[in-house]
């Protein structure tokens, strides 16, 4: 005998859902009719015919608030870096953004061990991740944390990748000087420019000294600004410059 499972269309986006048919004895009568043999069940799976509406899927990007960490404490706690992961749209619901981890340090080994993944709050715009290191007395020199977002394979897509897709940090050994501007592992770029602390700047980037455009922005910290570039190994040549700003975004702005 067939049992047929007739879906009824919806206009919801449910994405892939399953009906599983499960064989048992009766429970009525003290001998059995039959005995259930093997497989006792089945699975179909019903897909869905709406797709999401991608023009109102939220698009993610990532920064770096704060691309310097150096390992050991001061009078200030741990130099901890931070990245910034923000969401455009409709703030209604919580929003879990799934990331990848790289660089030449080790999660878990060089840093508190992250979790590929952070939820924004419902009614906030971002969250931070923050890059907590891990003293270890080794004379390391400087290694990188990148992050990298991407969209988890389950369907329909939470959400959409903007156009700042990654972003990367440094740490430094404990009582190690202040790194200049310098290539990294992986043809990444570390940009350094001294400042008084709490000057705001937007940073931006161009190939020609003519066109330019805005990579990220950052505050002088500890006598300078740092910059990690994650997305120098796509150019031959690039420029920079820090452009002055009247005063850093709030957390929620940025």
């Amino acid at each position: 005998m067939d049992i047929v499972v007739k879906p009824i269309d919806d206009t919801l986006v449910e994405g892939t859902e399953s009906v599983v048919a499960k064989l048992i004895p009766p429970l009525t009568t003290n001998v059995p009719p039959y005995r259930v043999g093997s497989p006792s069940e089945a699975v179909v799976y019903i897909a869905d015919n709406d797709l999401p509406d991608q023009e109102h899927l939220p698009i993610v990007n990532i920064y770096t608030r704060d691309a310097y960490a150096s390992e050991g404490t001061n009078s200030m706690g741990t130099n901890t870096a931070i990245f910034v992961i923000r969401r455009s749209g409709e703030t209604n619901s919580d929003l879990t953004v799934h990331y990848t981890i790289g660089g030449t340090s080790s999660n878990g080994v060089d840093y508190v061990t992250l979790p590929n993944s952070v939820t924004i709050p419902a009614g906030r715009y971002s969250a931070q991740i923050v890059v907590i290191p891990i003293e270890d007395n080794v004379v390391e020199g400087i290694e990188t944390v990148v992050l990298k977002l991407r969209v988890p394979e389950t369907t329909p897509a939470p959400y959409l990748l903007g156009w700042y897709r990654q972003a990367a940090a440094i740490i430094v050994d404990s009582d190690a000087p202040s790194p200049l501007s310098v290539g990294l592992p992986g043809n990444l770029f570390h940009l350094s420019l001294p400042g008084a602390d709490g000057v705001y700047f937007r940073l931006e980037a161009s190939t020609n000294l003519l066109d330019w455009i805005t990579i990220d922005t950052a505050t002088v910290s500890d006598g300078a600004l740092h910059f990690v570039d994650s997305d120098a190994p796509a150019w031959k040549l690039r420029f920079y410059r820090a452009v002055p700003m009247p005063r850093p975004p709030p957390p929620e702005e940025k």
